[in-house]
């Protein structure tokens, strides 16, 4: 007769059987795809944004090659009009184009928060079955080999009860592995949904500053059509930063326009160097970025915690306004959108975000010789925007990438026009000799 060790632990195989088969069929489907399926909803929302995408990138292109030729080539008064309806057409492409990533954006965080509800599952399960496993080895571990040989009928049944054993051991090795796995996919696909907010934040903030340009784009318009033509071709050189940042350096001062700083040329330029030397970026390119931030930046300082943070941002911010023994229900951020949904968040001159400081701060320590250096503080602002631009590659020679990166971060490509602005700007500064 057959031992109750040998029938427990066969009944035992069985079901771990039955265990190891179904995580082993599920077991490629842990790591989640990088292509979901065609046949998934959100798949097929996601290949209709991204041709739309394309579409609306192709008429800008088109467009702006267009504006660039007219005003190369402008030789008539009335030229100046049809460059300024130009570019209301672009930048209402452009906003379309900002509306439409937005949408995109938005659909790949419920794509990836359903990824991470798939995993949340799985790894219950395997915890259940690492529970049902350890049971089994409890079980057998009361019992020294000695009393399993003698509860047997015979050898047969002493090596197969040692067999089944190893059987559970080895099970119970490959759930380990399995669930260590699992838990680096649920990691990676968490870090995933940050990095995606954050893309919706900074799309967010992106589209308010396009609402703002075509509204002043717009007003320009009706300005040279009800004018003389003299005037409509005086109108069509546009205010743009590298306009303004050229007038201030004949007034030998430096605006942040919506953060409302205001310094002087030379104290712009000492922190420039200094925060550009110790990051290896180029001072120039690093005041370009600063002016165009705080020009797009319009709800800088005027928010406040909790409601203006993004929850994923909220600890981030307490535990830096706690550093700085700040108050964090009256420490300035920049404002929620009221116009479309977006969050605030952003901190200082360089509005950036909590999470993000908290990744650069032992740099900006160690560069401005701070314990506790401050996104508030105009110097550390600056070294702190360095330090980025630096770890987007501006210091090993890719500025248009790093500079793209710092507004737009993943989604730089489809953004190149803030560029754009910012080494035009930096020309400027750069003609001066920084």
């Amino acid at each position: 007769m057959i031992s109750t060790m040998r029938r427990f632990l066969v009944l035992g195989i069985v079901l771990l059987g039955g265990v190891i088969a179904a995580v082993s069929n599920t077991h490629g489907q842990d790591q989640p795809a990088s292509t979901p399926s065609a046949d998934d909803p959100l798949s097929s929302e996601l290949g209709a944004k991204e041709a739309e995408l394309q579409e609306l990138q192709e008429k800008i292109r088109v467009l702006k090659d267009a504006r660039s030729k007219k005003e190369g080539e402008q030789s008539r008064l009335t030229d100046a009009v049809e460059i300024l309806e130009d570019r209301v057409k672009q930048a209402r492409l452009e906003l379309d184009y900002t509306r439409v990533s937005i949408e995109e954006a938005r659909i790949r965080i419920r794509q990836t928060t359903e990824e991470l509800g798939g995993l949340s599952k799985k790894q219950e399960r395997l915890r259940e079955q690492m529970r049902l496993t350890l049971r089994l080895l409890a079980t057998v571990d009361e019992r020294s080999p000695l009393e399993t040989f003698l509860t047997g009928d015979t050898f047969a049944d002493f090596f197969s009860t040692q067999q089944a054993l190893v059987r559970i051991q080895t099970h119970a090795t490959a759930l380990l592995v399995q669930t260590q796995e699992l838990k680096t996919a649920r990691e990676a696909r968490e870090a995933d949904l940050r990095n995606r907010r954050d893309d919706l934040q900074q799309l967010a903030k992106l589209q308010a500053a396009q609402r703002a340009a075509l509204q002043e784009d717009e007003s320009r318009k009706r300005t040279a059509l009800s004018r003389t033509a003299a005037e409509a071709a005086r109108l069509s050189s546009l205010v743009t930063e590298a306009e303004e940042a050229r007038r201030e350096i004949q007034q030998e001062i430096f605006l942040l326009r919506n953060a409302g700083i205001r310094l002087s040329l030379k104290q712009a330029e000492d922190f420039a160097r200094f925060a550009g030397s110790a990051a290896g970026v180029r001072p120039a390119l690093l005041l370009g970025v600063l002016k165009v931030e705080s020009n797009i930046g319009t709800n800088v300082g005027s928010g406040r915690y909790p409601d203006d943070i993004h929850p994923d941002h909220r600890d981030a911010f307490l535990r830096v306004t706690k550093r700085l023994d700040l108050d964090p229900a009256t420490t300035p951020v920049s404002a929620k959108p009221t116009s479309y949904a977006g969050w605030g968040g952003a901190m200082g001159p360089g509005q950036i975000l909590p999470g993000i400081w908290e990744r650069i701060e032992s740099d900006v320590a160690r560069i401005t010789g701070k314990e506790i250096p401050s996104p508030f503080e105009l110097l550390d602002a600056f070294v702190g925007t360095a330090v980025i631009l630096r770890n987007a590659g501006a210091a090993s020679g890719s500025e248009f990438e790093a500079v793209n990166r710092y507004f737009a971060g993943p989604n730089w490509q489809r953004f190149t026009w803030y560029g754009d602005r910012v080494l035009a700007v930096a020309k400027e500064y750069e003609a001066r000799g920084l």
